[in-house]
C-alpha cells in the first residue's frame, strides 16, 4: 500500500508539472508492420492429433500460425514459461504481442513489463488475467484483454457436475469400482439429494449467473452474493435470492460455490474463521481461482470434517507440485485446471483471440467487454481506484520516483524490529515478562539485528492489543541445552495451567518447563502424564506455529524420558505428530518427523506396531506414507524372535498392503520391511541342507518304511500362502530384486534361529 501510494504521489507530481496529457504506447499496428507474437500454451503430445479441434496448445497453436505468416507477421509458440533462462525470457524484449491461457498462464511481472520495451498487446486466450500485473501493464501503457463470455458455459456445467460429485460420494464409488471392491455402505452414509437443499455462490458474474439458471431445475434454495445485486426480472426468472452481507450468506448453505475473480481483496479470502462461519459438512466447489482459498485453512477443515467436500479445478501454484496437500485430503474431487478448455471453449477463445489480433492489425477497439485495461484504466473488478491512472509523457521519470520510493521501504524494513516499534510508539513498547527456565525474571529483549525471519532457533512475534505493543521472543532450545528448573515443585503445581493457559506464551513457557521436568525429573512428573499429553496434543492443534514446534519438541522429550511407560496414552499423540510432519510449515515438519524417530527409538516395537497398523490404512496419503515410515523403522528392532514372536504373517500382510500405495514414501518403507522379513524367514527356512547330518532315528529303518524328511516352505511359497495372488507377485517383485547375499546383515538385532517361525 506504502508503495501504491507513493507511485501514486509521484505520478500526480510528475503529471501537474508536465503540459503533455496521457500517453499510453502505440497500440495499434501500422499498415504493412510485421509484428512479433508469442503465444503461451501448453503441451499436448500424443494427444495433440487426436482431435482436429483441438486448438489451445502448443503444437496446434490456437489455429492462427498460417493466418499469422500469411500476414508477415512472426509468431513463436512455447510451453517454457518459468525462470531466467527460459524460452519465453529470450523473447521478451522484442516482442510485441503476448498471448497466454489460465490453463498454462505466463506470469507477466512488472520486472518483464520493464523489459518488454516493443510489447503493445497482452491477450487472455480465456478467462482471467491475474496471471499479469495489471497495475504495472497500466503503468506502462499496455492494453490487456481477454475473451470475455468464451468459456463460461464450460465452467458453469463443470461447476454443476462438482456439486454433484460430492453431493453423491462419486469418487469413493469410482475408486471401488477400479480397487475390485463392493461396499455400498461405504458410498451411501454421505450421499445425499440436490433438492432441497441450499446452494450460494460467491461473486454472480457470467459464470455465476449461468450455474443458478442450471441449478434452478433441481429444487434448490438459490442464493448469491456480488457487489452488484442483479436486475429484479432475471432475478425472478432464476428464483435466486440476493445476500448483500457474505457473513449471513454463509451459515446458510449446504454447497458454497466460489465464483469471484482473484484480486488483492479476495487472496486468502477464505481462510479459518470464513470457513468457520459455515455449517459443519459444507461442500465447497471452487473453479475461480486457486489463491483466493488459504490452503492449509481448507486442508485441516476437510480433515476435520468442517468441510464435507472440497472440488475443483484451480490451485495455488498451477501446475500443482506432487506434495500440494489438497492431492492427499480426503473427501476431495479434484482435477487440473480443465474446466474451461473444453473442445468447444477452445474454438471459442482461438476465434475471439483471432478477432482481436484481426482488429489490433486494422486500428480497430475491441468489444468493450474484452478489456481488463484501456488507456491506463483498470476494469472494475480488478481496479482499486475509479480514478483512471494519468501516464507520463516519460515512463523513466515514474521508475525514478517509484525507485525513490522503494528504498525509501527498503530503509524501514532494514531496521531491526525493535527499532521499528520503538520509532513509532516509544512510550508504549516493553519486553514481556515471563518464566522461561522456570524463573521469574523478565526475559532480555532480543539483540537488534540480532534476528532473521529464517532463523528456526529464536522468533520474534509481536502483538498489537487495544493499548500496547508487546515483544516476544521464544526459543527453540535443543535437549541437551537445557537447564534445570529453579524450584521443581513450584513448576510442578503450575506447569498444568501454563499448558491450558489462553496466552500462546504462556504455553510454550509451560511446554518447556515440562521438557526439563522429563530430564531433570521425570519420576516426580510420571503420575502426571496422564494430563500432561491430553494438554501437549491441544498444543500440537495449535494454529501458532512457534507453539506447535515446542509441542513437538516437548512430544520428543517424553518418548526419550518415559519410554514403554506412556503406551496408553499414545494414540492422540501419534495421530498429531503425523499430521504435523505431513503437511504443516518446514520447520514445524521437521521437529514433528525428530519425535517420530525417538518415538520408534524408544518405545518397545512389540507396543508400537500395533499402534501403528491402524494409520497405514489412514485416509489421508501423506499420513499413510508417515506411519509406513515408522513402521519400517520399528520392524527391524523386533530382531529375529520378537518376528517370529509377533507373527511374520502379519507383518507381511501389513506390508504387503502398502507396495500399491499411490505415494512413494509408503511404497519404499513397505519395500524395506518386506526384505527384512523376507531374510528372517530365509535364515529360519535355510533351502539348502548341510553336508554332514545327524541321522534321523528313522535311518535305520527299511527304506520302504523311512518317513520322507519334508521339503522346506520358500519365501515364493510362503507369500502365495498368506496373500491373495496379485499381493503375493506385487510381493515377489519387490525382494526379488535383491539377492540372498545382499540381503544378508538387513537384520540389526536379535540372534538367527533355526525354529520354525
Amino acid at each position: 500500500m506504502a508503495m501504491r501510494r507513493a507511485t501514486g504521489a509521484a505520478i500526480r507530481a510528475c503529471a501537474s508539472s508536465s503540459s503533455t496529457g496521457y500517453l499510453a504506447r502505440q497500440f495499434h499496428a501500422s499498415s504493412g508492420d510485421s509484428k512479433k507474437i508469442v503465444g503461451v500454451f501448453y503441451k499436448a503430445n500424443e494427444y495433440a492429433s487426436k482431435n482436429p479441434n483441438f486448438l489451445g496448445c502448443v503444437e496446434n497453436a490456437l489455429g492462427i500460425r498460417d493466418w499469422l505468416e500469411s500476414k508477415g507477421h512472426e509468431y513463436i509458440v512455447t510451453d517454457d514459461k518459468e525462470g531466467p533462462d527460459c524460452e519465453l525470457e529470450k523473447h521478451i524484449p522484442d516482442l510485441h504481442v503476448l498471448i497466454s491461457t489460465p490453463f498454462h498462464p505466463a506470469y507477466v511481472t512488472a520486472e518483464r513489463i520493464k523489459k518488454a520495451k516493443n510489447l503493445q498487446l497482452l491477450l487472455t486466450a480465456g478467462i482471467g488475467s491475474d496471471h499479469i500485473d495489471l497495475q504495472a501493464a497500466a503503468a506502462a501503457g499496455l492494453t490487456v484483454a481477454e475473451v470475455t463470455g468464451s468459456n463460461v458455459v464450460s465452467v458453469a456445467e463443470d461447476e454443476l457436475m462438482r456439486i454433484l460429485i460430492l453431493m453423491r460420494n462419486f469418487v469413493p464409488g469410482y475408486n471401488q469400482v477400479v480397487n475390485g471392491e463392493w461396499n455400498v455402505a461405504g458410498i451411501a452414509y454421505r450421499a445425499y439429494d440436490l433438492e432441497g437443499k441450499t446452494i450460494g455462490t460467491v461473486g454472480a458474474g457470467r459464470i455465476g449467473k449461468l450455474l443458478l439458471q442450471r441449478l434452478k431445475p433441481f429444487g434448490c434454495n438459490l442464493l448469491y452474493h456480488d457487489r452488484l445485486q442483479m436486475e429484479p426480472n432475471l432475478e425472478k426468472e432464476i428464483g435466486a435470492k440476493y445476500v448483500e452481507d457474505l457473513n449471513e450468506m454463509l451459515p446458510k448453505c449446504d454447497v458454497v460455490v466460489v465464483n469471484t475473480p482473484l484480486t488483492e481483496k479476495t487472496r486468502g479470502m477464505f481462510n479459518s474463521e470464513m470457513i468457520g462461519k459455515m455449517k459443519r459438512g459444507v461442500m465447497i466447489v471452487n473453479n475461480a481461482r486457486g489463491a483466493i482459498m488459504d490452503r492449509q485453512a481448507v486442508v485441516e477443515a476437510v480433515e476435520s470434517g468442517h468441510i464435507g467436500g472440497y472440488s475443483g479445478d484451480v490451485w495455488d501454484p498451477q501446475p500443482a507440485p506432487k506434495d500440494h496437500p489438497w492431492r492427499y485430503m480426503p473427501n476431495q474431487a479434484m482435477t487440473p485446471h480443465i474446466s474451461g478448455t473444453t473442445i468447444d471453449a477452445q474454438l471459442r477463445y482461438a476465434a475471439g483471440t483471432k478477432d482481436m489480433l484481426e482488429r489490433y492489425f486494422k486500428g480497430e477497439d475491441f468489444p468493450a467487454a474484452n478489456y481488463i485495461v484501456k488507456d491506463g484504466e483498470l476494469a472494475p473488478q480488478y481496479s482499486f481506484s475509479t480514478q483512471r491512472l494519468t501516464l507520463l509523457p516519460s515512463l523513466d521519470s515514474l521508475v525514478t520516483s517509484s525507485r525513490m520510493a522503494s528504498n525509501t521501504l527498503k530503509d524501514m524494513n532494514s531496521l531491526p524490529v525493535i527499532e521499528k516499534i520503538s520509532d513509532c510508539k516509544p512510550s508504549l513498547t516493553k519486553p514481556s515478562a515471563g518464566k522461561m527456565n522456570g524463573k521469574s525474571d523478565d526475559r532480555p529483549l532480543p539483540k537488534p539485528g540480532a534476528l532473521s525471519p529464517s532463523d528456526h532457533l529464536s522468533v520474534v512475534e509481536t502483538e498489537k492489543p487495544d493499548a500496547e505493543i508487546a515483544v516476544v521472543e521464544v526459543e527453540y532450545i535443543e535437549s541437551e541445552k537445557l537447564d534445570n528448573v529453579d524450584d521443581a515443585d513450584a513448576v510442578l503445581k503450575s506447569v498444568l495451567a501454563g499448558l491450558d493457559s489462553k496466552d500462546w506464551v504462556s504455553v510454550c513457557d509451560a511446554l518447556n518447563n515440562v521438557r526439563r521436568l522429563s530430564i531433570f525429573h521425570k519420576e516426580e512428573m510420571l503420575h502426571m502424564l496422564d494430563k500432561v499429553i491430553p494438554l501437549v496434543v491441544k498444543s500440537l492443534k495449535n494454529p501458532r506455529s512457534a507453539v506447535c514446534k515446542t509441542a513437538c519438541m516437548t512430544s520428543a522429550d517424553i518418548f526419550s524420558a518415559y519410554n514403554n511407560n506412556i503406551t496408553d496414552l499414545l494414540d492422540s499423540l501419534l495421530t498429531q505428530l503425523l499430521l504435523k510432519s505431513s503437511q504443516d510449515k518446514r520447520f514445524v515438519c521437521e521437529a514433528a518427523e525428530k519425535a517420530l524417530t525417538a518415538m520408534t527409538k524408544y518405545i518397545a516395537p512389540t507396543l508400537l506396531l500395533p499402534k501403528l497398523q491402524p494409520c497405514l490404512k489412514n485416509r489421508n496419503p501423506r499420513i499413510r506414507a508417515k506411519a509406513s515410515l515408522c513402521f519400517s523403522r520399528s520392524v527391524p528392532r523386533l530382531g529375529v524372535e520378537g518376528i517370529k514372536e509377533y507373527g511374520i504373517d502379519k507383518l507381511l500382510q501389513a506390508a504387503a498392503s502398502q507396495l500399491s500405495d499411490q505415494l512413494p514414501e509408503s511404497r519404499e518403507a513397505a519395500r524395506t520391511v518386506l526384505l527384512e522379513l523376507q531374510t528372517v524367514y530365509e535364515k529360519v527356512h535355510p533351502l539348502t541342507k548341510p553336508e554332514t547330518q545327524t541321522l534321523s532315528s528313522s535311518s535305520s529303518l527299511p527304506e520302504e518304511e523311512q518317513i520322507p524328511e519334508a521339503e522346506p516352505i520358500t519365501w515364493e511359497t510362503f507369500c502365495h500362502s498368506k496373500l491373495s495372488a496379485l499381493s503375493a507377485q506385487a510381493v515377489l517383485r519387490a525382494t526379488n530384486v535383491v539377492t540372498v547375499t545382499a540381503r544378508e546383515g538387513l537384520v540389526t538385532k536379535g540372534p538367527s534361529s533355526s525354529s520354525q517361525l
